[in-house]
């Protein structure tokens, strides 16, 4: 799902219009970038934790000249489900693996 089904998605649910909704989505994804760009979490109850993640400063190859390099220590945005979240997944979805690839399914009950 893109941004303009999710919009379509939630404004039929609710009955306003895609452009009042796609006003408060952007709303929302703005606040979301400002409170982690503020280095705190944003939590969503029964959905989860957007949190800023350190990440250690690590040796590495460049591919094209295979010259090692140091790359920086960084702070990256990272999600955390919450268990409902992780709970409603498990319950329909499930993996099926054909000659070796993985698949996504959903779950017959």
């Amino acid at each position: 799902m893109n941004k303009a089904e999710l919009i379509e998605a939630i404004a039929s649910q609710v009955e306003l219009s895609k452009t009042k909704v796609g006003q408060v989505i952007d709303a929302l994804t703005e606040t979301i970038f400002k409170t982690i760009c503020d280095g705190e979490p944003v939590r969503i109850t029964g959905i989860g934790t957007f949190v800023p993640r350190p990440r250690k400063s690590k040796a590495a190859v460049n591919p094209l000249t295979k010259q090692r390099i140091m790359v920086a220590s960084r702070v990256v945005p990272a999600f955390r489900p919450s268990s409902e979240f992780k709970e409603a997944v498990r319950r329909k979805l499930k993996v099926v693996e054909s000659g070796g690839e993985l698949s996504i399914v959903k779950a017959v009950r």
